[in-house]
């Protein structure tokens, strides 16, 4: 069998780079949708005659630009601590409560890691466990 010529295999990786970058190109384009006398509904690059159509386009990335807002004054923010008090969520309240007392009522306690065996968590581990717990029932109650 005869070896590969090394010169037609150099520009390989550039031509599928290339050859990527135009099939990307090419695929956000506008497309056209309608619906058949049977009810099934079609895609299609040209419009077909005689029939009602929806035009689209694809969208690739964002679609939109992202607009941020202004920093809140002092003002805005006690504005939203009003809005957090009203927002808080009695069932997630009472979920935290119970996940707070029971890392309070368990000296060992046992997880899934993640290998798939269990495991006992450590002390500092608990530790750390039990201030996310109250961060919760501070945040949901």
């Amino acid at each position: 069998m005869p070896a590969l010529n090394h010169s037609i295999l150099t520009p390989l990786p550039l031509v599928a780079l290339v050859f990527t970058l135009i099939t990307n190109v090419a695929s956000a384009e506008d497309y056209y949708k309608w619906i058949d006398d049977k009810g099934v509904t079609h895609y299609s690059e040209k419009a077909p005659k005689n029939t009602a159509t929806v035009k689209g386009s694809t969208q690739t990335g964002h679609s939109a630009p992202i607009t941020y807002n202004a920093v809140k004054t002092e003002k805005g923010l006690q504005g939203s601590a009003d809005k957090s008090q009203e927002s808080k969520d009695p069932a997630r309240c009472e979920t935290a409560k119970s996940n707070l007392e029971s890392i309070r009522k368990s000296s060992r306690i046992k997880v899934k890691g993640e290998n798939g065996e269990f495991r006992y968590l450590s002390q500092d581990e608990i530790a750390k466990r039990k201030k996310e717990a109250t961060k919760a029932v501070k945040n949901n109650c």
